[in-house]
């Protein structure tokens, strides 16, 4: 799995996770079937990864 990050978006997740999150905390981005183009977007900040979470750290 290849994807990209802008520096605008990582200061966004970033922040996310400090407001949000704690030491173990992450971000979950999904891709889901669904608004005007087909694709949505859903975006989380969860304490811990799930079964089948791919885990990418920067």
């Amino acid at each position: 799995m290849n994807f990209t990050i802008t520096p605008a978006a990582e200061k966004f997740v970033r922040l996310m996770l400090r407001a949000d999150g704690g030491a173990t905390s992450g971000f979950r981005l999904a891709v889901t079937p669904g608004g005007c183009s087909g694709l949505s977007a859903d975006i989380a900040v969860l304490p811990a990864p799930s079964a089948g979470d791919a885990i990418v750290e920067r």
